[in-house]
């Protein structure tokens, strides 16, 4: 019996021990100095506060009011004193916030909102160059601005004449002369294997382009770059009727040539032909000329043959010759 009544015992003594702490800081709430605060026309963002220790507040709020510049707290509407974190509080109270008319402060001319009250005002407008000016002339702000170019290869500004690094020119093939993006033309040089070349060596290109080959003269029948031959031929044009050389060509009379259309045998193309160089030849004497000799000399062969056979083979005299005659 005395071991349970010793244990009642303790159980008694620490329930009346929590009974008594619970009631202390019921009190201790009950008593806790709480500090209003008043914004007296303005706004604020906490409207109490408790105290802490030595009964001082950790630290007061700044409201706001437009138009008006915040003084500080006071403990009352007029008058009163100035309240601080170093004010010590023994009972609950309001404190009220105090105010005077705002000498407006702006950043800049441009700046629409005071800095100290937040008063908005009717400011004069950004000031800048053109509509490529990232700068305020008067406040110096800075803003998104955009450039105009034709196209992506265009570097610089129609407006302001900004230079920037363009996109470089596309072109479908090394021989393509158009950009495709700003179509901007360019020099551009086609591959040939040689001057009579026609079609582009570019297999993405494949240009095609009209030739002319090369020849010495009408008659020349090998292109004298690529060996192309042609057909049909001019005629060869001779110095004389005698000349057995080709006027244009040098070509012997052998060759077999072609009708072309120059009926006048006279070279396409003077300025690149030269005339072979030619023996000096006298003149020849006409075909009439040059028979009678002939004729002559047949004659005489026949006569000195009948004479031979008449007086050495026959052996006949000249009386004999005569008699044939007479008869």
């Amino acid at each position: 019996m005395l071991k349970n009544r010793k244990k009642w015992t303790a159980w008694s003594v620490a329930l009346l021990c929590m009974l008594a702490m619970m009631v202390t800081i019921c009190r201790a709430q009950t008593n806790a100095i709480v500090i209003t605060f008043d914004a007296n026309g303005g706004e604020v963002a906490i409207t109490e506060q408790e105290v802490g220790a030595e009964n001082k507040l950790q630290h007061l709020p700044t409201p706001t009011q437009t138009g008006y510049q915040f003084e500080g707290w006071y403990t009352a509407r007029e008058g009163g004193e100035e309240v601080t974190t170093d004010t010590v509080f023994d009972q609950s109270t309001i404190i009220y916030a105090r105010w005077s008319p705002c000498e407006h402060s702006f950043l800049s001319p441009c700046d629409t909102t005071c800095d100290v009250c937040g008063d908005v005002r009717e400011a004069e407008p950004h000031a800048f160059d053109s509509i490529c000016d990232f700068e305020c002339n008067r406040c110096g702000e800075i803003r998104m601005a955009t450039h105009t170019y034709q196209n992506d290869c265009d570097a610089t500004c129609e407006v302001c004449g900004h230079k920037r690094e363009a996109a470089p020119h596309q072109y479908a093939h090394d021989c393509d002369a158009i950009c495709n993006i700003c179509e901007a033309q360019r020099i551009i040089h086609h591959i040939y294997d040689h001057e009579c070349d026609p079609v582009c060596n570019n297999t993405e290109c494949g240009q095609i382009r009209e030739i002319a080959h090369c020849f010495s003269a009408e008659c020349d029948a090998v292109c004298n770059v690529c060996q192309a031959k042609r057909e049909p031929l001019a005629p060869h044009t001779y110095s004389n009727e005698n000349s057995e050389v080709c006027r244009d060509c040098g070509e012997a009379k052998a060759g077999d040539h072609f009708p072309s259309e120059n009926p006048d045998n006279t070279p396409s193309n003077p300025q690149t032909t030269t005339p072979p160089s030619l023996p000096t030849q006298t003149p020849s004497a006409s075909k009439s000329t040059l028979l009678l000799p002939v004729v002559g000399a047949g004659v005489a062969a026949v006569l000195g043959g009948f004479l031979l056979w008449c007086f050495v083979i026959k052996k006949k005299t000249f009386a004999d010759f005569l008699a044939i005659f007479k008869k």
